[in-house]
């Protein structure tokens, strides 16, 4: 059992979000949705891959995309060529 001591140090948790700003609004996931721009201009739920693409265009030369089905096979590809043609 601990202290008396210990118990009286022991603070609550506080709470996740101290400021009183409203949340953020939630945006709508892509599901089945395969081309960047839509998702860009539509204004679904995206995670940037834009880092990870340049590193892949600067460090390699060939790539296989072995990952299973709805993976975001197409979506990363779609999201290079956007990147090619500046977008």
């Amino acid at each position: 059992m601990p202290s008396s001591r210990w118990r009286q140090s022991a603070r609550p948790l506080a709470p996740y979000n101290r400021s009183h700003e409203p949340p953020l609004p939630r945006k709508k996931l892509p599901i089945g949705i395969q081309t960047f721009r839509e998702i860009r201009e539509e204004g679904h739920c995206y995670v940037d891959k834009t880092s990870f693409c340049l590193r892949l265009i600067d460090e390699g030369k060939y790539y296989i995309l072995s990952r299973p089905r709805r993976f975001g096979k197409s979506l990363l590809i779609d999201t290079l060529a956007e990147l090619f043609e500046g977008n």
